[in-house]
């Protein structure tokens, strides 16, 4: 079966990430004798909306036509066996701007889909030009598996907003989800996929989005990775930023750690849609809480303020626990642990903590292999343990024990 090259696979080389990312371009290319689709909107070309049958039937039915051959089903074959062979096909979504048409189809291997075939569904981005007729995929949309769109957006400089959406990067493996949006070139008159990053120096940011969420199971020594994101009112009138925050923690050799947080916002910046990297702690708190909304199961949204921030803390927990052990990374290690312990003898027997956090009550937490975490809180190194928590990678858990 044809997969989705994974991220994850070519996150180390960055070359090849980008190789692997760019894609199958093709074009189809309206002979001479092909006629144009014309506008037939009461709308003002200028002016995005979104194209459905009811509204302007007869360009609905045009780009049908203009589209036959790629909504045209599959036919299934001894061969194929029922592998990549969609036998329902469909407009999901067309949306114009001046003289393009966005233009999102559907597959899937019918057309009611069960829980044994959802996984199998993805759609593919076209552009396709109503003045000439001509038609081309767009670059890295050729296989967006699950796709599903979120809102428009004022991030670019062009009065057209932004198609935000999130998608899969695989089927059948473990995926990253991604978060990208596709954006009007106003040189080109076409829609593109919007370029991220290049992953060289957040390896989350890529040309095709920006990873989100993913499956830590068989990724190496990283053992935890936790993104919060969401659009937010810019300081020039009229646009939007989308900024992003991802934690993420990796083992890198005989139980030390490194610990990981970055916080991008992306927006206008000179007339130009610019990333900008986030240096400011407290910044990128206060950015935290403007996207933390009390559905997300994130451990981001989890941790108040500046209980977050924990990143280049090592050496301070190396010279606060001179001693300590190799880290314990199971939670078999901690069930022996006594309420009447110290954090210091917590340290001596269960290892160097991964985190450091708080002020008067300080947080004391360890990562484990299987992405959860155990939460000691104290005074301080010579304090008693207060409280001591096994949380999963979204924060939710239970109480080893507490003291009242």
């Amino acid at each position: 079966m044809f997969r989705r090259i994974e991220l994850k696979a070519a996150r180390n080389n960055p070359l090849l990430r980008m190789v692997c990312l760019a894609g199958f371009l093709s074009l189809f290319i309206p002979g001479p004798g092909q006629a144009t689709v014309q506008q037939t909107s009461d709308k003002p070309p200028e002016a995005f909306h979104w194209l459905h049958p009811a509204s302007d039937p007869k360009l609905w039915k045009e780009i049908l036509q203009k589209f036959n051959e790629e909504l045209t089903p599959d036919q299934a074959t001894p061969e194929a066996n029922g592998i990549d062979v969609y036998g329902y096909k469909y407009l999901q979504k067309v949306g114009i701007f001046d003289h393009s048409a966005l233009v999102i189809v559907g597959h899937r291997p019918a057309k009611e889909v069960s829980k044994d075939n959802a996984w199998n569904v993805h759609y593919s981005a076209f552009n396709l030009d109503l003045t000439t007729g001509r038609k081309s995929s767009i670059e890295h949309a050729e296989r967006l598996w699950q796709w599903k769109f979120v809102k428009l957006a004022r991030f670019g400089p062009t009065s057209a907003p932004d198609v935000t959406f999130t998608y899969l990067s695989c089927t059948e493996c473990e995926p990253d989800s991604m978060f990208s949006s596709f954006y009007y070139d106003g040189e080109k008159s076409a829609w593109q996929m919007r370029p991220w990053g290049d992953g060289k120096d957040l390896w989350w940011t890529a040309s095709d989005g920006l990873v989100v969420e993913l499956d830590i199971i068989g990724d190496g020594n990283l053992t935890f990775f936790d993104c919060v994101y969401g659009i937010l009112n810019s300081q020039d009138a009229g646009f939007q930023n989308l900024a992003m925050r991802c934690k993420e923690f990796t083992e890198i050799a005989s139980g030390e750690s490194t610990v990981a947080d970055n916080t991008v916002v992306y927006g206008i910046s000179g007339g130009q849609f610019k990333a900008r990297h986030v240096t400011d702690a407290s910044e990128a708190v206060r950015l935290t809480q403007q996207i933390c909304k009390p559905n997300m199961k994130s451990f981001l949204c989890r941790l108040k303020g500046d209980a977050s921030v924990t990143a280049g803390q090592n050496e301070i927990l190396k010279t606060v626990f001179p001693t300590a052990p190799v880290t314990a990374r199971d939670l078999a290690d901690f069930p022996s642990i006594s309420r009447t312990m110290t954090m210091a003898e917590v340290a001596n027997k269960c290892g160097l903590p991964d985190e450091l956090s708080g002020s008067g009550y300080y947080t004391f937490t360890y990562h484990l292999r299987d992405g959860s975490f155990v939460h000691f809180t104290a005074t301080g190194p010579e304090g008693r343990i207060l409280d001591a928590n096994h949380l999963d990678d979204k924060g939710y858990g239970m109480s080893l024990f507490a003291i009242k």
